[in-house]
């Protein structure tokens, strides 16, 4: 604080123009800046227009047979949407049905935000994937089936239904794992799980690569609509001029097939 002529104590002018800094109030009291739930938007908009893009050179990759390069390019796709669906979870800020407390204290400062939004890799592919499309899911049919001979509203319906619950968690989960061990064993020379020899990045194969490029065209095709549903989220993409890049849908990657 300043001491003036006339007794009263005023903030420095430096402090005084930090106050002025945002004229929407994204600071706090010392000028370091807010995320504003527009801000937020805005960065989830940029995050799945990132995701597109580099998905459509996933996809390009699989289609002619560079399966190295496809899943590569597909997880950093996919943490993208994992970033943005971050981005967006902020501004929305539901609540958490375990704590029954918001997903987030507000007003959150950029650096806090930023580090809610790095994640470990395995993690943000995991918040980038809510939907999962597979050829087959292995164990999923005796699940099924204990749901459909259980009688409805029974204690055997209810215990099949928990147990397909935490069958379709660990998928989920394995998966976001999968997926970041496929990139990490096409982007980097490691040995073995057993230590004995050097894998080869050139040895992808196809289904491996299919599964991955598929769902990360299915989860930004989701992502994607539920930004363009959103009344925040419209104008930021007509101010950006990509309404039209956005609504354009990935092409899935073609059946399997020898190429």
């Amino acid at each position: 604080m300043l001491a003036l002529k006339d007794g009263v104590q005023r903030l420095p002018f430096v402090v005084f123009l930090a106050h002025l800094m945002d004229a929407k109030g994204n600071t706090t009291k010392w000028g370091h800046m807010n995320v504003s739930d527009e801000l937020a938007i805005e960065g989830a908009v940029r995050a799945v227009r990132n995701a597109k893009r580099i998905a459509q050179d996933a996809l390009a990759m699989y289609e002619t047979a560079h399966y190295e390069s496809a899943c590569i390019l597909g997880v950093i796709a996919l943490e993208n949407v994992g970033r943005g669906r971050r981005m967006h979870l902020y501004a929305k800020n539901p609540v958490n049905p375990t704590t029954r407390q918001p997903m987030f204290t507000k007003p959150m400062e950029a650096s806090q935000f930023m580090a809610e939004v790095r994640q470990y890799h395995e993690q943000t592919i995991r918040s980038g994937i809510v939907t999962l499309q597979f050829r087959s899911a292995p164990g999923s049919d005796p699940l099924f089936k204990a749901i459909g001979d259980a009688p409805v509203g029974s204690a055997e319906r209810q215990d099949a239904v928990t147990k397909f619950k935490k069958f379709v968690q660990k998928l989920f989960n394995k998966s976001s794992q999968e997926f970041h061990k496929a990139r990490t064993f096409v982007q980097y020379l490691e040995l073995n799980d057993q230590g004995t020899l050097w894998n080869d990045p050139q040895n992808v194969n196809q289904e491996d690569a299919y599964d991955l490029v598929l769902n990360v065209a299915s989860n930004i095709g989701l992502f994607v609509s539920e930004i363009m549903g959103d009344a925040l989220a419209i104008p930021i993409v007509e101010q950006l001029g990509i309404k039209e890049e956005l609504e354009k849908p990935l092409s899935p990657p073609t059946v399997l097939q020898v190429h």
